[in-house]
């Protein structure tokens, strides 16, 4: 399915037309709920990144990170080993400076190698996009469509005050996402 579709599942639902800004609104948040509740296989992106090979300390910015979300790993190339996260007061820790780290101040990521390198490998988790019926697709509403039209629709009911309706909701989800998270991390579910 797609948003348009996923959009129309939640109406017939809810069956409060004046309501579909609100519908909208949900289904994107299920979809970002969702996807930053885990780490999900197939929002994990991957590319290669010059580096200055004269530097030991440089930084990249984020925003050359797709929609990025945080990292799963930074890694030279033609070594066993990926760089650890820190955090800039870990830095210095001991009056000895961390090798090999990395950390994120502001809207760049600092890296620090003991060797040059002249490019680095980055996985990161990237956040969804903002669905609109001009943009309907994502893999989640096609893995796992009902159980984003449960939240949803129970966000929605929430929302208008019908509670009942609103809990037999986001218990559906509830038990989608219990089923469906470990799958979805692992990469194994479509």
């Amino acid at each position: 399915m797609n948003f348009t579709e996923i959009s129309a599942e939640v109406l017939a639902i809810v069956k409060r037309p004046d309501k579909i800004n609100d519908i909208r609104r949900e289904i994107n948040a299920s979809v970002n709920f969702c996807c930053n509740d885990t780490e999900c296989a197939r929002d994990l992106a991957e590319g290669s990144f010059s580096l200055d090979g004269s530097l030991y300390t440089q930084s990249l910015p984020l925003s050359g990170f797709a929609r990025f979300r945080k990292f799963s790993y930074l890694k030279p190339p033609a070594v066993r080993w990926y760089l650890s996260p820190t955090t800039p007061v870990k830095v210095f820790d001991n009056c000895k400076e961390a090798c090999n780290s990395y950390y994120v101040a502001g809207a760049d990521v600092v890296i620090k190698t003991s060797a040059l390198h002249s490019s680095l490998l980055v996985g990161w988790y990237a956040f969804p996009p903002v669905l609109t019926d001009l943009a309907p697709t994502f893999w989640l509403l096609d893995a796992s469509p009902y159980m984003i039209i449960d939240r949803a629709a129970a966000k929605v009911f929430a929302n208008i005050g019908d509670d009942a309706s609103a809990s037999k909701h986001m218990a559906a989800f509830n038990t989608a996402w219990l089923s469906a998270r470990a799958d979805l991390a692992s990469g194994t579910m479509p």
